[in-house]
């Protein structure tokens, strides 16, 4: 009974797999890395082109940094795409320190019709300890006077990290809340025109994606309790490696962003504030001082759900077999019915 249990969950998930290739959503970007020319492992990335529309996110940042093609790591060797139901392969992932990638300014990056909303997602592999609270991706557009105190007119949504902040009293840096709070994805939001009526660092949390204990468990729960300096923990490498999938997901007939971490749902928030798309640059790649792996980065028009998100997969055939299950659930979930109903 367990093991049909099992089964049945599998295939029902298939099943929603497979189905989501009806969404009307469409891809505004996707930079895989794989289509570059020139690629190689090892060369620099000076410029990835996206798969759609063509958008070309071009190399800026420090010139001492890291932004180079990379094949010893990936989150998989094939990634199925549920939205136009095609399975590629994977052959290159970028590796990031200190370098971004930027897409210049263009009207497509503002999705409005039917409404703004859009998904962000990628494949996110931390190596070494971030320091801060670190941005992933971001597009941000400052008002008039953005380092006023009186002016809070900034435009922004971005992907970034729960990190440390530094105690002025101490001159320590230390996590923001306490050692169970470093380590999340989140992303942060602003909307004008101040603290009060707009949304002023408004923030939904993922779950974690990096985890530096003593015991090297990997267990966010082993992290020392109360503040605690960064340097005091672990060995400043991630015991949570592996690779991740991380989505953003902006609906704009509810007003609210969701952050998912591993398909699964984090924290939901609720704009106040009007949100109009930041008419600006998109960063899909932005370096810190600690070294990462990003790949698979899709930035899609509407708001996606998890079963229509990119998937790694380890071989072609898998998504076959995949779909033999798919027409096992249906016959499942229509014998179940008519137990029920005889």
């Amino acid at each position: 009974m367990r093991q049909h249990h099992v089964f049945l969950s599998l295939a029902t998930a298939v099943l929603c797999l497979a189905s989501s290739t009806a969404s009307a959503a469409v891809a505004i970007g996707y930079w895989r890395f794989d289509n570059d020319a020139g690629a190689a492992d090892g060369a620099n990335i000076n410029a990835a082109l996206s798969e759609v529309n063509g958008l070309t996110a071009n190399r800026v940042g420090n010139a001492n940094g890291t932004l180079k093609y990379m094949n010893s790591s990936l989150p998989g060797p094939y990634i199925f795409d549920p939205l136009t139901n095609t399975v590629r392969a994977n052959t290159f992932a970028a590796r990031v320190k200190n370098r971004h990638l930027s897409v210049p300014n263009n009207p497509l990056l503002s999705p409005t019709s039917p409404d703004t909303s859009f998904t962000f997602e990628f494949f996110l592999r931390i190596i070494e300890e971030p320091a801060s609270y670190n941005s992933f991706s971001r597009r941000v557009k400052n008002g008039p006077d953005p380092d006023s105190p009186s002016s809070h007119d900034i435009r922004r949504w971005q992907v970034d990290f729960s990190g440390q902040y530094t105690n002025k009293k101490k001159g320590e840096k230390e996590p923001h809340a306490n050692g169970a709070s470093f380590g999340r994805i989140r992303s942060r939001w602003d909307t004008p025109p101040d603290k009060t009526n707009g949304d002023w660092n408004n923030v939904a949390v993922g779950d974690y994606v990096y985890v530096d204990t003593d015991t090297g468990s990997g267990d966010p729960n082993d992290y020392p309790s109360g503040r605690v300096r960064m340097d005091q923990i672990g060995d400043n490498i991630n015991d949570l490696p592996q690779w991740h999938h991380v989505a953003l997901v902006w609906d704009a007939s509810m007003k609210q962003f969701t952050i998912y971490t591993n398909y699964q749902k984090g924290t939901t928030r609720t704009l106040n504030g009007a949100f109009e798309h930041p008419d600006n640059f998109l960063y899909i790649v932005l370096g810190s001082g600690f070294e990462y792996y990003i790949d698979e980065i899709r930035y899609t028009a509407g708001a996606l759900s998890p079963n229509q998100f990119l998937r790694a997969v380890p071989e072609p055939s898998s998504m076959l077999s995949m779909a033999g299950l798919m027409g096992l659930a249906v016959v499942v979930q229509q014998y179940r019915r008519r137990r029920r109903t005889s």
